[in-house]
């Protein structure tokens, strides 16, 4: 490639520091309305854990496991998230930050 300005694609590529808690705030929201909704169907649609309810079902039964997990998944990222945005404003300690 000729004539390409590197300089000038790193510029647009990087984000500013500034936009990151409105980024992390909008990541926390985003996998936490996903995630419980997500979680509460994997746990509604599971069948009975008897013999019977898991052969009647066959492959869903698995099926509710991983919706679960990945429901699960979602919520970690919604707290580790909202950790990261408190430890902005209360600090390592937990004090409120002047």
């Amino acid at each position: 490639m000729q004539g390409t300005d590197w300089k000038f694609i790193m510029k647009k590529t990087q984000t500013s520091t500034k936009d990151f808690p409105a980024t992390l705030q909008t990541i926390a929201k985003a996998t936490a309305l996903i995630g419980g909704p997500l979680f509460l169907l994997g746990t509604v649609l599971h069948p009975p854990r008897d013999g019977q309810g898991i052969a009647a079902v066959g492959q869903i039964y698995g099926l509710t496991h991983d919706v679960q997990a990945i429901g699960l998944l979602l919520q970690a990222i919604s707290l580790v998230s909202m950790f990261t945005l408190g430890m902005g404003t209360f600090g390592r300690r937990g004090n409120r930050i002047r």
